[in-house]
């Protein structure tokens, strides 16, 4: 399971990659300054989670906490609609529909699924140093 998280990690990480040498290139040139701080927003944050879900994927490997996966799940939800939803906002912005509430209510979501995550993997890795792989203990 967390070689699934492994490729999406890969997939999004790629992307921002491809987004942000857009917005730095291309989309500079057609769309708001506003939009393009957007877009460089949505891209740090896209590629930050990616690195987090693949950070997941390490932990869940050692200690196969349901949670842990759990939140990894969270930082996908998070990345397709907080970086998702503001991508969506700056092109509907530039083809003239400036005011998008519903796309617009998305980007709060996602980044409420981040701080979702986040908890997550802050109660799910436990704290004792004799953790034997495998085996539950009170931490979990």
């Amino acid at each position: 399971m967390h070689r699934f998280l492994y490729r999406i990690a890969a997939i999004f990480a790629g992307l921002s990659v491809v987004i942000g040498a857009l917005g730095a290139h291309f989309l500079k040139s057609i769309l708001s300054a506003e939009s393009v701080n957007s877009i460089h927003t949505a891209v740090n944050y896209q590629m930050m989670h990616s690195l987090a879900i693949i950070a997941v994927g390490l932990l869940y490997s050692h200690y196969r906490f349901r949670r842990i996966m759990l939140a990894g799940y969270f930082f996908i939800i998070g990345i397709i609609l907080f970086s998702g939803s503001i991508y969506v906002l700056s092109l509907l912005k530039y083809l003239g529909f400036d005011h998008n509430v519903l796309v617009g209510l998305l980007t709060p979501l996602g980044g409420l699924s981040f701080i979702v995550g986040w908890f997550l993997l802050l109660v799910s890795v436990p704290i004792q140093r004799n953790y034997v792989k495998g085996k539950k203990h009170d931490s979990e």
